[in-house]
């Protein structure tokens, strides 16, 4: 979790960000990284938030992965950057048929 955009996007609650994340310094990010984001915002921009938690906690998600390993013994335990990435690729060849 990054936690300043977690904490400019809570205001928002369920519903849909419209707008870009208030309080948010883009000037670490490189062109090619706010050009993901960018991405991102414009696929999922109009899903509320209940939505976007249904998505990503769904079974079979890195998400799922994580909590039927470890269960609540961690708290938040964190997502392995691999089980994210390895999960993603997969999602992308499905969707492009490969």
């Amino acid at each position: 979790m990054v936690p300043e955009v977690y904490r400019s996007l809570r205001r928002f609650g369920g519903e849909p960000v419209r707008w870009v994340i208030p309080g948010v310094d883009q000037e670490p990010y490189g062109s090619e990284e706010i050009s993901i984001i960018e991405q991102v915002f414009n696929l999922y921009g109009d899903y509320t938030g209940t939505q976007l938690s249904a998505m990503t906690h769904a079974l079979g998600t890195p998400w799922d992965q994580v909590w039927r390993q470890y269960g609540n013994i961690y708290g938040n335990a964190v997502i392995p950057d691999p089980i994210i990435q390895d999960y993603y690729t997969q999602q992308e060849v499905r969707n492009r048929g490969w």
